[in-house]
């Protein structure tokens, strides 16, 4: 699945999401947003328009591609 031309890399995230639970449970997952993840949550947080765009492509694509699946 092709998404958007970006050096994507691994990382953790600070704080927590459900994803950590369910990892430790086998469940492979995904963390993905719009913005800085050091700022979230805290006063003046802010997302630029442009990594908006952005993640609602990721999120379009993803969705189009697994309401897919099977009706190929």
């Amino acid at each position: 699945m092709f998404l958007l031309h970006k050096n994507w890399f691994k990382s953790g995230v600070p704080g927590a999401t459900d994803g950590m639970f369910l990892h430790v449970h086998g469940a492979p997952i995904v963390t993905i947003g719009a913005g800085d993840r050091d700022i979230p949550h805290q006063i003046d947080e802010y997302v630029e328009v442009e990594e908006l765009e952005e993640t609602t492509e990721i999120y379009r694509t993803a969705a189009l591609h697994f309401l897919a699946v099977g009706n190929e």
